[in-house]
């Protein structure tokens, strides 16, 4: 037998209840949202900063080849 241990919105008894089943559902939203936007910024982030160490690196190269 499954027993759900969420609370949805129509296990309210109260409207206190209700606003407060409302009110843990959004700041779920919020902190997913929050979570998602931190995950791509910081992969933005990282991922412009290893292209220019790769040129940065590429140009350490290319002075050491033409070095005798």
């Amino acid at each position: 037998m499954y027993l759900s241990t969420k609370i949805g919105v129509n296990d309210c008894k109260s409207k206190e209840d209700l606003t407060n089943a409302e009110d843990a559902a959004t700041m779920r939203w919020l902190f997913l949202i929050v979570t998602l936007v931190v995950t791509l910024v910081a992969a933005a982030y990282f991922g412009y900063r290893g292209l220019v160490l790769s040129d940065w690196m590429d140009e350490v190269e290319e002075q050491q080849d033409r070095e005798p």
